[in-house]
């Protein structure tokens, strides 16, 4: 049986982005997954999976880094991997260095997205160079979007002829059995706020920093919101920036914005919505909008790479100009006061979700990518 490995910075990315694929894998290829595993971490991985804990910092740590890097060329040596497949960035560079030295035949990185878009001078130079190092040193690349790719193409980080888009993108679609509507917990979690049922709903749900809008969207609520009766603004997700704290130390905490907090049950909380909201600055994808999409909600956010694969702008969702907050006021405006056109998008987001991002299609395009590679 050919041996696969995974490797990721964070257990995060395993519980959110990849348990199907590894339930998958691992039905027919002797897999191992490498992560950086601590007392709080809560990673599961099948009885046939064997999971390696290995400290992968996150930010640049030069003594650290070159620790990774000898004990993933330590590790591909011993155990003769004939693919290694690296998510995230840090991991992608280590893994794909590592990869070379041990001479793993099969490098493969999934790009998803690059945190240098809204970085400036030095920093954007470097951290773009660290992207171009990687690709150089992979043998193939997945891209969880087809915009995303071009992207790369254009600015010269990746070849063409190395990369593959799975099926409409996604690095992992989204579980239709868990997300979809439920007009119980809308009725059960509205009340956790104090809404009712005929208040007007716009929720954001992931990190709340700058770069993925945040603050746009409660500045754009600002300015709609003495125009629509009911309307209120939810925000779901870990508050990293103290944006609410911020907005109440400016008094701009408005009754009708409300902070949830993280959650592990995100399906529930977008059961609650008229519209999903992401105005970001940067996307690989953007995997919240098509959850919302399975749950039958119409998406506004902004036209941006990624973003522009996961709504058909005018079909399951409306878009803007990112960081332009009239243009953001007048598409909640537009889609909030027209009954009819907010179910004609939630509909037809529904269903486009249900057709070409279900979980374990995507599962089973990757399955079929290293089957072609591992024949």
């Amino acid at each position: 049986m050919k041996r696969i490995c995974i490797v990721t910075a964070v257990p995060a990315t395993i519980n959110a982005f990849l348990k199907e694929h590894i339930l998958i894998l691992s039905e027919y290829y002797n897999l191992t997954v490498v992560t950086t595993v601590t007392k709080s971490s809560n990673v599961k991985v099948p009885d046939n999976v064997k999971l390696i804990s290995l400290d992968i910092v996150r930010d640049i740590s030069i003594v650290n880094d070159i620790k990774s890097l000898l004990a993933l060329n330590a590790l591909f040596r011993r155990e003769k991997f004939d693919l290694v497949l690296s998510v995230t960035p840090k991991a992608g560079l280590l893994s794909a260095l590592a990869g070379c030295f041990a001479r793993v035949e099969y490098r493969t990185h999934w790009f998803t997205g690059q945190v240098w878009v809204t970085q400036t001078g030095f920093k954007r130079a470097l951290l773009k160079s660290v992207d171009k190092l990687l690709a150089s040193c992979i043998s193939d690349a997945l891209i969880d979007s087809q915009s995303q790719f071009d992207f790369l193409i254009n600015e010269n980080v990746l070849k063409a002829e190395k990369g593959i888009v799975l099926g409409s993108g996604s690095i992992c679609g989204v579980n239709l059995n868990r997300f979809k509507f439920d007009a119980d917990v809308k009725h059960l979690y509205r009340q956790k706020i104090g809404l009712t049922n005929a208040d007007k709903v716009l929720l954001f749900l992931g990190r709340l920093n700058s770069d993925k809008g945040v603050l746009d969207l409660v500045n754009s609520f600002h300015h709609v919101v003495s125009q629509i009766d009911n309307l209120h603004l939810v925000l779901v997700g870990p508050d990293e920036q103290n944006i609410e704290k911020s907005l109440a130390d400016a008094g701009r905490l408005h009754e009708r914005i409300h902070f949830t907090g993280g959650t592990v049950e995100p399906e529930k909380w977008l059961s609650i919505a008229d519209v999903f909201c992401l105005p970001s600055y940067r996307e690989g994808f953007g995997s919240s909008v098509i959850e919302a999409a399975a749950i039958g909600l119409p998406a506004i956010t902004s036209r941006i790479y990624g973003l522009t694969d996961a709504v058909v702008e005018g079909e399951t969702g409306l878009m803007h100009q990112v960081g332009n907050i009239e243009e953001i006021s007048d598409t909640i405006k537009k889609i909030v006061e027209n009954d009819t056109l907010r179910k004609y998008l939630g509909e037809n987001a529904r269903k486009r979700a249900e057709a070409s991002f279900g979980q374990e299609y995507v599962s089973n395009l990757l399955l079929q990518y290293v089957n072609e590679r591992l024949k």
